[in-house]
């Protein structure tokens, strides 16, 4: 299937008509549409996804009903129809498909629509009864979100991966989902009912005949069970899927919250912080309060200041006289004693007269000097006093009240800004919306629990199931060896249970074999796309797990979050690749959190994807005039989607330069 052109008509943010062709060839199979988020890059897709299947998804997989499709405007103008159509060739033959929705008034929901397809194939109406199937033989919905992903798609198989348990599940659920064989799937299931009809028809006759009553009584009871059990099963897979339904729901609801619940973490911060600079607040004003009242003398601070100040002046004055005092009286009397014995005491020489008249006069000069101290000082006394008077002359209280001071008027500042703030969210958020958002997390969290349960309950009744099946099975081995037993349907049951083993085991040897493809194309596109050397590619073993190896063949464990998206685009490529069937390959948003070499070898892979690869992007994966060099030459068409006037209404541009 290689889609040449699709039309869209009051679809999403799309008003009126709008046109793409997506011709491609086999040089250049890459068509680039370029959009911002909001603008309807995705809508796009859901266009294409709609006019095969008819239906729509969004986040976290939800369906989206066609009455949220219609656009805005549209509606408000009286318009109450959508449509898409496809151009697209398939098997040497041209079709073109045609979904339409039409409303009398404004609709409500989905019911409000009468709907319409059609498709021509090579010019010739298709009857309208056979389409889905035409369309499920091209294209099977089973396989399709292997061609029609999102960055979404990509996150939910990282997730998975990362699981030893649900990496293996997703492996064989995906390589069954490929293998395209509803068909044989069906007749499967149809000599399962067969086999059944026939063992229930082999157990009326016995029980019409009376034969070996307590060996037909245990196996009509234990159809019975069987019987209830599927049921039971049946009950527990519906109950299931709307438990996953409303799970989508509530997370989607809660995407919704996003910057509500960012607001009101930061509302709720605020009120924290408020709280505590009343705590300091009060802390603060204790302390200043203890300072105030031991230090009763701060009003006399200046004059005991100047007192002690004066004490130190004096007491350095009256240390300075002692200590001059002190050198004159000892060198008073060394000159008394060397005129006295008239020998010098330091080197013993005889002092002459003149030497005596010399030591004479120093010492009138230095009793002179001592005569002019006048009385002696106590300077002790002023130290004393400057001691006790210090303590309440220094800076240190004053700077210590004034830092306190300081600190509250700052706490009150901080208060008075984070009231602002606070002020300023909850004009943002309503009040209602902490109970709702709280609400929806319970609710959320308690649909969890009950899918949790749900799921042990089908496995539980799956084990009982089997259990009791099997029972059954050996007691209709035994209803068929009575010697009164209907040879007939006896064969007829052996015959339909060779033909579901036979399918089984074809099915079984596909699937095998589609591991080893897949393992050998996921490998070539991780070494495509990789940006690291060293990897050797992934390996499926027999019982579906994936590993990621080394070029020595030994198991990479420890992998980062670029890795595991490569992994899982590897996985979903080669899936692709092997698929039974061919289609366009529509990738929206495929980048994600990769790095600039790995989008690098991505784009520069692309061509190889499909032949006809789509990729929808944003600006923040792929600036057009920075990462086209190697993907330029094997892009066919580039489109634009643009706003057209309003944020909910776009338009689509080609891009011809």
């Amino acid at each position: 299937m290689k889609l040449t052109r699709v039309r869209i008509e009051n679809f999403g943010p799309f008003n009126g008509s709008h046109e793409l062709d997506l011709t491609v060839t086999a040089n250049a199979p890459v068509i680039l549409v370029h959009g911002e988020n909001e603008r309807g890059k995705t809508s796009l897709a859901n266009a294409i996804r709609w006019c095969l299947y008819k239906q729509a998804v969004g986040r976290n997989s939800i369906h989206i009903p066609t009455v949220r499709l219609l656009n805005t405007d549209a509606r408000l103008g009286g318009q109450y129809n959508l449509s898409v159509t496809l151009e697209f060739e398939h098997a040497g033959a041209r079709f073109i498909l045609e979904r339409h929705a039409q409303a009398d008034r404004a609709p409500s929901d989905d019911r409000d629509f009468q709907f319409r397809c059609s498709m021509r194939k090579n010019g010739s109406f298709e009857p309208e009864a056979g389409i889905d199937r035409s369309i499920n033989e091209i294209l099977h919905p089973q396989i399709s979100r292997f061609f029609l992903f999102d960055g979404e798609m990509l996150n939910d198989y990282e997730d998975l991966l990362r699981n030893p348990h649900q990496r293996t599940l997703i492996v064989k659920q995906s390589i069954e989902q490929i293998l395209g064989l509803p068909s044989i799937q069906r007749s499967i299931t149809g000599l399962a009912e067969l086999k059944r009809n026939a063992e229930r028809s082999q157990l009326s006759e016995a029980r019409a005949r009376r034969d070996n009553e307590r060996l037909i009584v245990s196996a009509q009871q234990k159809e019975e069970l069987v019987s209830a059990l599927e049921k039971d099963i049946q009950r527990q897979q519906e109950i299931k899927a709307d438990l996953e339904n409303e799970r989508n729901q509530f997370r989607q609801k809660m995407e919704t919250f996003g910057e509500i619940k960012a607001d009101l973490r930061e509302m709720d911060r605020c009120e924290r912080e408020v709280k505590q600079a009343d705590e300091d607040a009060a802390t603060l004003m204790g302390e200043i309060q203890a300072i105030v009242k031991e230090s009763w003398w701060l009003p006399l601070e200046k004059a005991i200041a100047a007192k002690a100040d004066e004490a130190q002046t004096l007491a350095q004055r009256a240390a300075e006289a002692s200590a001059l005092r002190e050198r004159l009286t000892r060198e008073i009397a060394e000159v008394d004693r060397t005129v006295l014995e008239q020998m010098c005491g330091l080197c013993g020489h005889h002092v002459s007269a003149e030497e005596i008249d010399a030591l004479s006069a120093k010492r009138a000069v230095a009793q002179s000097q001592l005569d002019k101290l006048g009385p002696e000082i106590q300077a002790a006394k002023h130290f004393e006093t400057m001691s006790l008077l210090r303590p309440f002359a220094g800076k240190a209280v004053h700077q210590f009240l004034r830092e306190k001071e300081g600190a509250l008027r700052r706490a009150g500042i901080k208060k008075r800004q984070l009231k602002t703030e606070i002020e300023q969210i909850k004009e943002r958020v309503r009040t209602d919306n902490r109970a709702e958002i709280g609400q929806v997390e319970r609710d959320l969290e308690k649909c969890l629990g009950q899918l949790r349960d749900s799921e042990r309950i089908l496995s539980e009744t799956q084990d009982r199931l089997n259990e009791a099946d099997a029972a059954l099975q050996r007691l209709q081995a035994q209803i068929r060896r009575l010697p009164s037993a209907n040879k007939a349907l006896a064969t007829q049951a052996a015959l339909y249970d060779a033909l579901r083993e036979i399918f089984d085991s074809a099915v079984e040897e596909f699937r095998q074999r589609l591991r080893v493809d897949v393992e050998r194309e996921a490998s070539e596109i991780h070494k495509a796309l990789s940006a690291e050397p060293g990897y050797g590619g992934l390996k499926i073993n027999e019982q579906f797990g994936l590993s990621l190896v080394n070029d020595r063949g030994r198991i990479i464990t420890d992998r980062s979050a670029g890795s595991e998206q490569i992994v899982a685009l590897s996985l979903i490529g080669a899936l692709n690749r092997c698929a039974t069937r061919e289609g366009p390959i529509i990738m929206d948003t495929p980048f994600g959190r990769l790095d600039r070499r790995h989008r690098h070898n991505i784009l520069k892979f692309a061509p190889h994807f499909g032949a006809q690869v789509v990729l929808l992007v944003q600006s923040g994966e792929l600036e057009r005039d920075r990462d086209l060099a190697d993907l330029a030459p094997h892009v066919a068409r580039e489109y634009r989607v643009e706003r057209d006037g309003a944020s909910d209404r776009s338009r689509i541009t080609e891009i011809t330069s």
